[in-house]
């Protein structure tokens, strides 16, 4: 099967990452929302789905949404088959592109469902919840999810030390495209925006371990109901950081989706 062309893959790829920088930054403002009020809407994809088909002409940015999540999910179908030339063409390159498009195929099956008018289906929270509990009933299942609940920190911590503490993500930008103004600009983007991520993530992980070690599936969460937690506790500051994070997170696809390479 031969690979297609760069300027085939530029197609969708380009405008992809910008859906996926207004869905990041939709989460961040609604995460915000959280921080402010304790509450608010769901501070995951689907809230931003739903978001997004409530404001005026939602069912035309909701099908916009769609299709640029459909080309951000056909790249990451490409990069699974011939692998990246910019983030790298090993095996688990191309199982990491593979995990991202399941992603992405979820959030592009939400905003079609919501775009026919049967809801953006279950939250992260509903989703983490139905996924403990199945994996509890599992022999070894609270190790399991002990287990799942560490691999989500550890990823947390891996994207807080390659992405944001040293910023890999400028090696992928195109040099021709954009000046040393910009790259520093979009670095320290990057940098907040993956401090945000990374936040977002570690949050969940630990919920997911205090579920294992409390035996207790309903101590799962999704971002939207450990946002919720954290922001009625002592450690609401760190929502704030996350929130900002996640909306710098989403500015910084937007800048992708323009500078990046892609051959």
């Amino acid at each position: 099967m031969t690979r297609p062309s760069d300027d085939v893959l530029a197609a969708v790829a380009r405008p992809g990452m910008v859906a996926l920088g207004v869905i990041y930054a939709i989460v961040g403002l609604l995460a915000g929302q959280i921080a402010v009020h304790g509450r608010g809407g769901d501070a995951d994809g689907t809230g931003a789905v739903e978001t997004v088909a409530e404001q005026p002409f939602g069912a035309w940015l909701l099908g916009l949404l769609a299709l640029g999540l459909l080309a951000l999910l056909l790249w990451r179908v490409a990069q699974t088959i011939w692998g990246d030339p910019v983030g790298g063409d090993r095996a688990k390159d191309r199982l990491k592109s593979a995990a991202e498009g399941a992603v992405y195929a979820s959030l592009l099956a939400s905003s079609v469902g919501a775009l026919l008018g049967r809801g953006g289906g279950d939250d992260s929270d509903e989703q983490a919840r139905t996924w403990t509990a199945r994996a509890m009933e599992l022999p070894g299942g609270r190790v399991l999810v002990a287990l799942a609940g560490l691999a989500i920190l550890a990823y947390a911590a891996r994207t807080f030390w390659k992405w944001a503490l040293h910023a890999t993500f400028v090696d992928h930008l195109d040099r021709s495209r954009c000046g040393e103004d910009a790259i520093r600009r979009i670095r320290l983007l990057g940098q907040v925006g993956y401090t945000g991520r990374s936040i977002a993530f570690a949050l969940v992980g630990i919920f997911v371990v205090r579920a294992a070690w409390q035996f207790d599936s309903s101590e799962a969460k999704g971002l939207s109901q450990s946002m919720q937690e954290v922001a009625q506790s002592g450690w609401w500051p760190v929502l704030w950081v996350a929130a900002a994070g996640l909306v710098a997170f989403g500015a910084l696809q937007v800048a992708l989706g323009v500078y990046r390479r892609i051959d």
